[in-house]
């Protein structure tokens, strides 16, 4: 064999290597996450989840702020957020939620795909937050369905 089988081999084989180790990260994450939501909710509470909710940040904090992944929960009460690391919480009664929209782009950020994002009363006050969660429209559709019956 000659020496550029040798390296084209050797970088095929890192290449494969790395990327299931990113896999078995991204599971195991993932695994944690949905643990996480289900400690907090009943499977019965639970309208909508996604663990692989992407965080765009909070308005109030400034453009800043880096983005995260974590896991998205609706019930009938609440949205509630989880983010993976650092963990931080964020529980959004359904009652304080001013309006739900899509965007394109939150804070400046983008990923070409629609994203969620909720305004909503906190402390006297308003903010908003953004996710990109698979089918962004249909969480806005059952959010304000549920806003609308509460």
């Amino acid at each position: 064999m000659n020496t550029l089988t040798v390296v084209f081999f050797a970088v095929l084989f890192g290449v494969v290597l790395l990327t299931g180790m990113i896999r078995l990260v991204l599971f195991l994450v993932r695994r944690r996450l949905l643990r996480r939501a289900r400690e907090r909710f009943p499977e019965s509470e639970i309208v909508r989840l996604s663990p692989d909710a992407n965080y765009f940040g909070r308005k109030t904090r400034g453009v800043a702020q880096v983005r995260g992944n974590g896991v998205l929960v609706l019930t009938r009460r609440e949205l509630w957020f989880s983010l993976a690391a650092p963990r931080k919480d964020t529980a959004i009664p359904l009652r304080d939620i001013i309006s739900v929209r899509i965007e394109n782009s939150f804070l400046y950020k983008t990923v070409f795909r629609p994203l969620l994002v909720v305004r909503f009363s906190f402390e006297g006050d308003h903010d908003e937050i953004g996710w990109w969660v698979p089918d962004a429209e249909l969480w806005m559709r059952e959010i304000e369905s549920l806003r609308s019956r509460g």
